[in-house]
């Protein structure tokens, strides 16, 4: 589960970054 948790962070933080 907190393998999940960790890519769902990795993946928004790329979508925040791609947006900027």
């Amino acid at each position: 589960m907190r393998q999940i948790l960790a890519l769902t962070e990795t993946e928004r933080v790329e979508t925040c970054r791609d947006q900027r």
